[in-house]
């Protein structure tokens, strides 16, 4: 009986490693397809004019867009920020009007969906070839402190899933280094669908224990930045004492710090221009967005920016707001 016994089992076991092994194979050859198929549409998902960065995450291509370059003697501006600097027209336009009054050149290195911290990193790197005279901040109030923060961090596209942050101790990490090569971040697949379905976990587990809890756990998870639990803490007198808020803010103020003191440390000048989202100034964005949100300040993130730059004694040039 035993003889028979151990006949049966080996052959389900044979049966078992048959069907494990075809099922191995179907995964395999889906997988492959996928990826064919995906690397066929390619372009389509990569960001224009970004390129991976192995200490910023990610660049902009050029890395340093000239504006008005000529070879007289000239006042020297570096403009920094996220998107509202990377290929828009406000440097552009300012250059323009400064110089009907001083010959002026800018220098544009704003990279869409940089922290601050992302783009003080990429000003200390092209600091000594530019040699500015004037550094000038685009600071988004929606979502420039959420990016300074990776408890959770916010990504804008498969390109941006990796940046460096502060450490535990808000102190900028100088050996921060992401590998170029990796093969399962590099197949189309995990860009265009597996990325996609990390962020859709991520939410179910930030609605199912609250942003709160995964901040003060230290859960270094990854959210898409629409997703409003990381966002609308922002605007609420009640959770300006959370522990993701305050963390946020903090990370945000120390970076400021560190930027402040070594453009002032090189003998040059920052400004900080502060915006908020449109619902600052646009009555059909705010219906759409935030109206019928209870306790919602829409100017909350903006004051709180001020609050910084006094107590820092930051030179806060301008504020979008009504």
């Amino acid at each position: 009986m035993d003889n028979n016994f151990t006949k049966m089992i080996k052959r389900y076991s044979k049966l078992i490693l048959i069907n494990l092994l075809v099922f191995l194979s179907l995964i395999i050859v889906s997988l492959s397809v996928l990826e064919f198929v995906s690397s066929i549409n390619k372009s389509k998902i990569q960001n224009p004019g970004l390129v991976f960065d192995k200490s910023l995450g990610w660049e902009s291509k050029p890395s340093v867009l000239p504006i008005n370059k000529s070879g007289e003697k000239a006042k020297k501006i570096a403009f920094i920020g996220d998107s509202f600097t990377h290929g828009k027209p406000w440097a552009n336009l300012t250059v323009k009007s400064l110089n009907t009054n001083i010959r002026t050149e800018g220098y544009s290195l704003g990279v869409s969906g940089y922290s601050t911290l992302q783009s003080f990193l990429k000003l200390k790197k092209y600091f000594e070839e530019i040699n500015p005279d004037l550094v000038i901040l685009l600071f988004y109030s929606w979502n420039d402190m959420r990016d300074n923060y990776n408890m959770p961090g916010i990504v804008y596209s498969p390109n941006t899933e990796l940046r460096p942050y502060l450490n535990e101790t808000n102190q900028i990490v100088d050996n921060f280094f992401i590998p170029k090569k990796n093969w399962f971040r590099d197949l189309e697949i995990y860009r265009k669908y597996i990325v996609l379905y990390k962020l859709k976990i991520t939410k179910l587990i930030t609605k199912f224990f609250g942003i709160d809890q995964v901040s003060a756990n230290g859960l270094k998870i990854n959210l898409n930045y629409t997703n409003e639990e990381s966002w609308i803490p922002f605007y609420l007198e009640e959770k300006e004492n959370s522990h993701y808020v305050k963390s946020s803010w903090k990370a945000t103020e120390s970076i400021i710090k560190d930027l402040n003191d070594f453009v002032k440390g090189n003998g040059k000048e920052l400004i900080i221009i502060g915006i908020d989202n449109a619902f600052t100034v646009d009555d059909d964005v705010k219906e759409a967005w935030v109206d019928g949100i209870e306790n919602f300040d829409i100017y909350k993130n903006i004051v709180q920016l001020k609050k910084i730059c006094k107590k820092k004694k930051f030179t806060l040039l301008m504020v979008y707001q009504n």
